[in-house]
């Protein structure tokens, strides 16, 4: 592991006679922030939705708006509130201002709130330990056994158990399998990058075995994007700034072409195990015709829906909008689609160019770990954009897997020169 990505859980430097206060209450609410919307991935069932303007929206809602105000408030005008939280405000601005103007107050409530809370984080360089990381996915174990046995979830934490029809032998550690997989993947990584991580040794295939029975494709995917870079850096390559970002857009391109050339699933060959082809291709038969491979990959599909009606208004697209009503349904699909997968294409759909402005962000906040040679910092970027292209339903401030990649990919301080400064390193959080 090297030194960049060891000091995303030693801590930050503290500069200053009052800053070791303050960053230890700083990790005190951070953990408790993530603490309590790790206890809220419970509270919803597959088949649930959190209605605006009900109590469990207010319990989702009001204490990240709460502690994005608190953060951002004592934030505006400090020196190292840097260039990833100010490249998000920037974004939430802009958004909000063209949304009040044409009374869309569900995009300004919303984007307002994505971007203050993505800015306190980046800003403040609120970044999760590995130990309340582990202690949080160990805890989520006989919490996700406890939801199946009481009916909240549909999938067990042992496969066999499931009730997703074919997909029997599907686990899940939340309610929502999504969530879940790539919670475990993370951890994963983290695991396997960080070699001073607490259990990592028992933790690394417990974490492979939650990613790869949760049969969430994307998230697999994710795990060939990352693990290719651990074997290219590994052999020496990637050496250089420009040549890691360059992998950064390189592997997302191949990702999004893979996608979009269905056919290419048609030269996957089905395989004999019925188990084997549900798991690969969603048919116990494999895949027989172009239609069975868009059914696979019914995402590109709502990409080109959402492109679709972003063309009415590329500049600063067509606000709030009822994807069902608006979208031309293919008959292709055995069910229509609300279209709340893809965030991205949906956002540039909702807000037009300006999204350039939230990928800047998060590009700037990726590329500052990569200039001190942190990789963790990188492999966690490229699950956020892989997961903004196939997800929507947990791309958001108030979910725990979405804040949790965002304290990952949080900037970290420059290095501090402790010969003039000998002030002692403080823990993360814990």
């Amino acid at each position: 592991m090297t030194e960049g990505d060891r000091s995303l859980h030693r801590g930050r430097a503290a500069i200053g006679m009052g800053a070791p206060v303050r960053r230890r209450m700083d990790a005190v609410v951070f953990s408790a922030v993530l603490i309590y919307y790790w206890g809220l991935e419970y509270a919803v069932g597959p088949t649930d939705e959190v209605v605006r303007g009900g109590l469990l929206y207010f319990l989702f809602v009001a204490p990240i708006a709460a502690f994005s105000l608190m953060f951002l408030c004592s934030a505006i005008g400090v020196k190292r509130f840097g260039k990833p939280a100010w490249l998000m405000l920037v974004y939430g601005f802009i958004v909000t201002t063209i949304a009040v103007l044409r009374s869309d107050l569900a995009t300004a409530a919303t984007v307002t709130l994505f971007a203050c809370t993505a800015a306190a984080i980046f800003g403040w360089r609120l970044v999760p330990s590995a130990r309340l990381l582990n202690a949080l996915f160990v805890a989520s174990i006989p919490l996700g056994a406890a939801a199946y046995s009481l009916g909240i979830s549909i999938y067990s934490v042992l496969p066999g158990y499931s009730l997703d029809g074919e997909l029997w032998w599907r686990v899940s550690l939340f309610p929502q399998v999504a969530p879940s997989a790539y919670f475990a993947l993370i951890v994963l990584f983290v695991n396997m990058m960080d070699r001073e991580a607490p259990g990592r040794r028992w933790l690394i295939p417990l974490a492979m075995y939650f990613l790869v029975f949760s049969g969430l494709r994307s998230a697999l995917f994710a795990a060939g994007l990352g693990g290719g870079y651990q074997f290219l850096v590994g052999r020496g390559m990637l050496k250089t700034t420009h040549g890691r970002m360059t992998y950064v857009f390189g592997a997302l391109l191949a990702f999004v072409v893979f996608l979009l050339s269905s056919q290419l699933f048609l030269l996957i060959p089905s395989l004999g195990n019925e188990t084997a082809n549900v798991y690969l291709f969603r048919s116990a038969g494999g895949l027989q015709s172009s239609a069975d491979a868009v059914r696979t990959i019914y995402r590109t599909w709502i990409w080109s829906e959402h492109l679709r009606l972003a063309a009415q208004n590329p500049l600063f697209g067509i606000g709030t909008f009822d994807f069902l009503a608006l979208s031309n349904i293919n008959p292709i699909l055995d069910a229509t689609s609300r279209g709340s997968e893809s965030f991205l294409t949906g956002l540039y759909a909702r807000v037009g160019l300006p999204t350039l402005l939230l990928l800047w962000s998060i590009l700037s906040a990726i590329k500052q770990g990569v200039d001190v040679d942190s990789h963790l910092h990188l492999v966690i970027g490229l699950f956020v954009f892989e997961a903004m292209l196939a997800y929507g339903s947990f791309m958001n401030p108030y979910d725990f897997v979405f804040l949790l990649m965002l304290g990952l990919l949080a900037p970290r301080l420059p290095q501090p020169k402790l010969a003039r400064c000998p002030v002692p390193l403080i823990p993360a959080v814990t």
